[in-house]
């Protein structure tokens, strides 16, 4: 790594689900000394979008310990100057009632809640899609994807998948955050 150091790019970005499982280094803390050393001179900006899919209960349990979890790793690779998103896909039956509440809370503070249009927590709307979604995930044909930056939701989609395509229904985000155009994030 020692050639890095006369490196021309100033910002890097880093896509992964934060478990390192090959190369030479696997542990997150020695990955972390690894690139704050190598960084040290050359002082990239270094972004991260974690990727992740919500396993089943038996699958938890079977990760193996790595000292943090791994959306931790990419938040602390991102601490310095960087931006840390945290891509999550939610398609369990149980998890699409909080994922469609997070996303009608998201999208009634935009201009589809000024206009009465939007998800809201409790309407009418919200319901249909909370047991279109719950449905179609019990035979793993549902998604709720979710964009994230620490702990604040920035953009987040309702999908289906039937016949091999998959069909974003609905899609919102963070509208103070337009002119960064977030919500394509969620196409990457």
């Amino acid at each position: 790594y020692d050639t890095s150091y006369g490196t021309t790019l100033d910002e890097i970005f880093v896509l992964s689900d934060g478990a390192p499982s090959v190369g030479e280094v696997i542990d997150p803390d020695e990955i972390l000394r690894l690139v704050k050393e190598t960084n040290r001179f050359a002082s990239m900006r270094i972004n991260t979008v974690f990727v992740s899919t919500e396993p089943p209960e038996d699958q938890r349990q079977a990760v193996p310990k790595m000292g943090m979890p791994p959306e931790e790793l990419m938040k602390r690779l991102a601490e310095k100057d960087g931006v840390s998103f945290s891509h999550r896909v939610l398609d369990q039956a149980g998890a699409m009632a909080d994922g469609v509440a997070r996303y009608a809370a998201l999208e009634c503070k935009g201009w589809k809640g000024a206009e009465g249009t939007a998800l809201a927590p409790g309407n009418e709307q919200t319901r249909f899609y909370t047991e279109l979604l719950a449905g179609f995930a019990a035979t793993g044909q549902a998604a709720v994807q979710e964009l994230w930056s620490g702990d604040h939701l920035v953009a987040s989609r309702l999908m289906i998948r039937a016949n091999g395509m998959m069909v974003m229904l609905k899609a919102t985000y963070d509208e103070s955050l337009a002119k960064y155009a977030i919500g394509w994030r969620l196409l990457e």
